[in-house]
């Protein structure tokens, strides 16, 4: 029974470790390149792709291609979580919970 609950948590343990460390950290940048990046990425986000508008709430966050601005990613994010991203529902709450100058936990746990 006990080596059951160890393999268990074991288990658990290792699929959460694999996700977190997965994740790609989107660095500031300001050549020419990271602005056409920008510009792509802005593009499809008007037409309406999600996934578009929650990479571009990473690029506005981390100021990739443009000045950072949590406003501008927050504002990304949220719309994105409105045409089903989970990624833009997460990120905006994430922002609301953590981040100092938009933190409202009520509207966090809303999300």
């Amino acid at each position: 029974m006990l080596r059951k609950i160890l393999s268990f948590y074991l288990v658990l343990f290792t699929s959460l470790y694999s996700f977190c460390s997965a994740a790609i950290e989107i660095p500031s940048c300001d050549t020419s390149e990271c602005s056409d990046y920008f510009m792509q990425y802005k593009k499809y986000a008007r037409v309406g792709y999600a996934d578009a508008m929650a990479t571009l709430g990473d690029l506005y966050y981390n100021g990739h291609g443009t000045d950072k601005n949590v406003k501008k990613a927050l504002k990304r994010y949220k719309m994105s979580a409105k045409y089903g991203s989970v990624y833009g529902q997460y990120k905006t709450a994430m922002i609301y919970l953590t981040h100092e100058t938009h933190k409202d936990i009520a509207q966090g746990l809303n999300i």
